[in-house]
């Protein structure tokens, strides 16, 4: 009976710490100018997907490789690029190996005006700790009404 709960207990422990935060440099959030909206701008919507794995740990929208905000589980960050070029993402740290990774869409004169992602945590892919699908506009907003916006150049808390 002892075993028993011990073996519980050990096992809840370790799930519970799969996804705690990791004590590593958080990428410096480089905020530029031209991400403020504008008129003909190309808008992007990157929602991060309602979950438990990974939950505690931040993904981090990017663009041209800086970060930009940083979002948990269901946030959600909207922003505007002033030209079709350049590429829109998020990193996180972990996976199956402890280093940072990057998921990149590159946006070229063929993009939509309006192009929005769903991010979530990799289940299949050991290099990566995040999947980044593209999604159209209504799942996005449809998702969106239900999670917190993230303003840019902020990080989510669940203080």
């Amino acid at each position: 009976m002892i075993r028993s709960i011990f073996s519980i207990f050990g096992i809840l422990l370790i799930a519970g710490c799969s996804s705690a935060p990791v004590s590593k440099d958080i990428p410096q959030l480089k905020i530029t100018e031209h991400l403020q909206l504008s008129e003909g701008d190309i808008k992007v919507g990157i929602i991060r997907n309602k979950n438990v794995m990974a939950s505690a740990i931040h993904y981090w929208p990017v663009y041209n490789r800086k970060a930009i905000g940083g979002l948990l589980t269901g946030d959600y960050i909207e922003f505007s690029l002033p030209s079709k070029s350049g590429d829109v993402g998020a990193s996180c740290y972990g996976g199956w190996s402890s280093s940072w990774k990057t998921r990149l869409y590159r946006i070229t004169e063929e993009s939509p005006d309006e192009i929005y992602f769903l991010l979530s945590p990799s289940f299949t892919e050991g290099e990566q700790c995040l999947d980044m699908e593209l999604i159209d506009s209504s799942e996005f907003h449809e998702r969106a009404r239900s999670s917190k916006q993230v303003p840019v150049g902020s990080i989510s808390s669940r203080e």
